[in-house]
Formats: structure tokens, C-alpha cells, sequence
């Protein structure tokens, strides 16, 4: 027997591994399906497991510590407190989601503006619901309701993923689903979340007044680039935008870095004395009971139409018992063994309605990704067909130019011809006249000489007749 007892003792703590293995398997599959889908909303495909990378006794988890701020919030806190700023609406993908009551609203865009902290570039919103929905869960759209927010658990300076050019920012709010890592990039967002303005502007209170026009934004999305600055891991991952020195360097200005420190109630959120006064208490997952009373689709309890939510501890329960989630304190806690737990079938229904609920948001975003592509093929369409017009208006233009050069050359050559014609007439009558004026000299000239010689004739017939009488009167 003692022979045998290394071997049997090996056997057993293999077997007591893989016992602990399975039934953290199944703990973390469980709680990551675990209230309305959200969670799973930031996994990164992994058949909507839990991400194994994010563990509550990590140092990651303190960076979003309330520092000193006890306070926490339910979704019921989330439902009571934006019903008055907007509605919330029952979608067959998401459960109970929230629609801001602003005209021509677009998150992160609308009514706020960008300050450095020492979590990155931090959104600053002149909402006074501005805590909840830019700094937790994601935001959405679609053509039903336009903007819609779905709730979600883990505060931060905002979710959203950030691009740049040589001389432009951009930024996109973070769509359910979508999470922060190698494979993100500028095409997997579509183009209508996106946001630029030019770099120089960034930190301004009025950035609003310096957004690119939209019809240039398939131009700029073509030559951007994703800032793979981030902190954290799994789902508690963000981008924290553009590097300070970078953002010096475009603005001439220096940096300045704000404070962020936690308040016990949103009234009290703002910026002032260079300090960020936040509203950021942790989120009581356990505590979700839902308001109007339908099927949401994502673990939620039914309760019956015109009920308002009320704030409660208890756990939601659906044919299967589940211990309530971790929440958030600064003080470290230790990880128990977990009890092994055998699935029910309605937990395995709801595995399959979320997994079949995150396949249609991933259709969804496949389809929203083809008609931007669809939409940047036409919109290379046109600019190929603009392009092609230019350069035909540009022929048409040299062509022309080039008959006017012609016509200048041929009327300035007949002009040329023409003063030539004319040089040469006047030559000739010039030439005519000396012939003239030589013939009449020389014609002169002959009546002279000839006027001359009748002169000297007659002077030589003279003279003799004088000699004559003189001879006749000598004799």
C-alpha cells in the first residue's frame, strides 16, 4: 500500500485541479452572462466567457477607486435618475436602453469638451446627466431611436477610441461589443460616430465651433490612424487619447494636467480650481430590478407594465440561483473557492438568448460596417467621377487656351505681314521719289550744260565777227 500512495495521491490532486478548473470555468461563464448581456458586451469573442484576464484583486482595479467616495448606484439609481432627460425603450438586443431627450445629439460630441487628466483626455459635459452615460456602459445607434445608451457597470474618463492625421484629432464613442485592443481600428467603427476637429483645438471649452464638416470625413478616415494609447485590461481597458507632449507640440501650449477627484452627488460634478469633480460611485450589479414590465431578453426579472423601479439588493431570479457580483471597495479582498454549480435549463437558455442576441449585434455591426463601405466605395465613386470631370473641364480649358495662343500667333503674324507690307510701299514710293528727283536733277543738269554750250557757240561767234570788222577796217 505505501508503494501505491504516491501514485494515488498524485491521481488525487489531479483530480481536485481539474474539479476547481471546471467549476471556475463554469463561475466565470456564468457571471459573465450575467445581467443584461453588458458584460459580454466587452469580451473579445471568446463564446461569451468571462474575460479570464480581469481579476478583482488586481492592481488595475484600484485605478478607479472612488478615492474615499463610498457612494454606490444600482440601475434602478441609472433608470430614476435620467427618466427625466430622456426614455428608456425595451431593445430585443440589449434589454432596457436610454435615448437622450436633445435634438441632433451625438455622444461625445454634444455640448462639452475634452480636459487632460491623470486618466487621459477626460470628457466634460455641460449635461447634468452628463455623469452616467459618458463614463459608463457604450452608445449606440441605429435608425429607430437614433442615439441610444446601454447601461454599464465600470466608470471611465470615457469610452470612446481616438485617431489622429498629421493635423487632425478624431474621436468615436465605444458601440456595444466593441472593446480596445490589437484587432481595433478605424474601420471597425462606423463613420458616423466619428468626430474630428484640428489638432491646435484640443482642450478648448468651444471645441464645437472647430469640427470638421461631416462630408469630409471619408477623406480623413483614409489617411487617420488609431492612438494606441490605453490603460487597463479586459473590459476595464480605455484609450486615454492623444500623449500630452504630442498635443503640446500641435498647440504651442503647454499641457496642463487636472486633478480628478471623486464627489458623493452628481450636482457637485464640474470643473473648477483646476480639479475635476467627478460622480463616479461603483454600480451595485446585483441589485438590477427592471422597470415596465417586459421580457428584456437579458436576465432580467419580469415585473408588470407601469412599475417603476425600486432600488433593492435582492438578486433577480429567473429558475436559477445566483450570488450576487463583486462590488467595488478599496480594500482588497480575497478570492474564495468557488462551489460547484450545475446549470439549469433557463440558465442555459439565457446563455443561448445572449449568445444569439450577441450574434445579431455582431450582424448588426457587419452590416453597419458594409454600408460604410458601401458608402466610401460610393463616395470613391464620385470623387473618381469629379476627378475625371476636372481633368475633362481641364482639357477642354488647355484645349481652348491653346486655339486663343493660335489665334494671338496667326492675327500677330498677319499684323507682322501687314507693317511689313506697308514698310515695303513706303520704300517704294521713297525709292520713286529719289528716281524722280535724280531724273528731274539730271535733266537740269543736261538744260545747263546745253544752255552752257549755246553760250559758248554764241560767245565763239562773236569773237569772230568782231575779228572780221576789225580785219575789214584795218584794210
Amino acid at each position: 500500500m505505501k508503494k501505491y500512495f504516491p501514485s494515488l495521491l498524485i491521481l488525487f490532486t489531479a483530480g481536485i485541479f481539474a474539479f476547481g478548473c471546471n467549476t471556475t470555468a463554469y463561475a466565470q461563464e456564468d457571471y459573465g452572462n450575467y445581467d443584461n448581456g453588458y458584460d459580454n458586451n466587452y469580451n473579445n469573442g471568446n463564446d461569451n466567457s468571462y474575460d479570464n484576464s480581469y481579476d478583482y484583486n488586481d492592481d488595475n482595479y484600484d485605478q478607479y477607486s472612488n478615492d474615499g467616495s463610498n457612494a454606490q448606484i444600482s440601475f434602478n439609481d441609472f433608470y430614476t435618475q435620467l427618466a427625466p432627460y430622456g426614455r428608456w425603450v425595451s431593445d430585443p438586443n440589449y434589454g432596457r436602453v436610454w435615448i437622450a431627450n436633445v435634438q441632433g445629439f451625438q455622444p461625445y460630441s454634444t455640448n462639452g469638451y475634452w480636459t487632460y487628466t491623470n486618466y487621459g483626455w477626460t470628457w466634460v459635459s455641460n449635461y447634468n446627466w452628463g455623469w452616467a452615460p459618458f463614463h459608463y456602459g457604450r452608445w449606440g445607434y441605429n435608425n429607430m431611436y437614433g442615439w441610444y445608451w446601454v447601461p454599464g457597470y465600470q466608470w471611465g474618463p470615457a469610452w470612446v477610441g481616438w485617431s489622429s492625421t498629421s493635423d487632425m484629432y478624431g474621436w468615436a464613442p465605444l458601440a456595444p461589443g466593441t472593446s480596445i485592443g490589437l484587432s481595433f481600428s478605424v474601420g471597425s467603427i462606423p463613420i458616423n460616430f466619428w468626430t474630428f476637429m484640428p489638432r491646435r483645438y484640443l482642450g478648448y471649452h468651444n471645441i464645437h465651433n472647430y469640427y470638421i464638416p461631416r462630408s469630409r470625413y471619408n477623406t480623413i478616415i483614409r489617411r487617420s490612424n488609431i492612438i494606441s494609447n490605453y490603460r487597463g485590461s479586459g473590459h476595464d481597458r480605455y484609450a486615454m487619447g492623444p500623449q500630452a507632449r504630442d498635443v503640446s507640440r500641435s498647440t504651442g501650449r503647454a499641457v496642463r494636467t487636472t486633478r480628478v477627484v471623486s464627489t458623493n452627488n452628481s450636482r457637485s460634478a464640474g470643473l473648477r480650481n483646476n480639479e475635476l469633480h467627478v460622480y463616479r460611485p461603483a454600480v451595485r450589479e446585483g441589485s438590477r430590478t427592471t422597470s415596465p414590465g417586459v421580457n428584456q431578453g437579458n436576465n432580467r426579472t419580469n415585473t408588470q407594465r407601469g412599475t417603476t423601479p425600486s432600488r433593492s439588493n435582492t438578486n433577480r431570479t429567473n429558475g436559477a440561483t445566483r450570488s450576487t457580483a463583486p462590488v467595488r471597495s478599496n480594500t482588497n479582498t480575497q478570492r474564495s473557492t468557488p462551489t460547484r454549480t450545475q446549470p439549469s435549463t433557463s440558465t442555459q437558455q439565457r446563455v443561448q438568448q445572449q449568445r444569439a442576441a450577441q450574434q445579431r449585434s455582431q450582424q448588426q455591426q457587419r452590416a453597419t460596417q458594409q454600408r460604410a463601405a458601401e458608402q466610401r466605395a460610393t463616395q470613391q465613386r464620385a470623387e473618381q467621377q469629379q476627378r475625371a470631370q476636372q481633368q475633362q473641364r481641364a482639357q477642354q480649358q488647355q484645349r481652348a487656351e491653346q486655339q486663343q495662343r493660335a489665334e494671338q500667333q496667326r492675327a500677330t503674324q498677319q499684323r507682322a505681314q501687314e507693317q511689313r507690307a506697308t514698310q515695303q510701299r513706303a520704300a517704294a514710293q521713297q525709292r520713286a521719289q529719289r528716281a524722280t528727283q535724280r531724273a528731274q536733277q539730271q535733266q537740269a543738269q543736261r538744260a545747263q550744260r546745253t544752255e552752257q554750250r549755246v553760250e559758248r557757240v554764241q560767245q565763239r561767234s562773236n569773237s569772230s565777227s568782231s575779228s572780221s570788222r576789225r580785219a575789214t577796217r584795218g584794210r
